[in-house]
């Protein structure tokens, strides 16, 4: 993703063209990698990393803004 910029793209478009139009000020794109892989460890540890995103959501988010 990164070679061809496609992240800052997807960061972009989810987060100022999307959230920012429907009013939402606090919003972050994170981009979770081999969610088509077969291994049961690798689901597992990817619903662990969202859990751990959308648990500290706010505490993350205040420390990116300097809150």
């Amino acid at each position: 993703m990164a070679k061809r910029q496609y992240d800052k793209m997807l960061n972009h478009q989810l987060n100022v063209a999307i959230a920012s139009y429907c009013g939402i000020v606090n919003s972050r794109v994170e981009i979770l990698y081999n969610t088509l892989d077969a291994n049961p460890e690798i689901h597992e540890r990817l619903l662990m990393q969202a859990y751990e995103l959308g648990l500290n959501y706010d505490h993350a988010h205040a420390k990116v803004n300097g809150n």
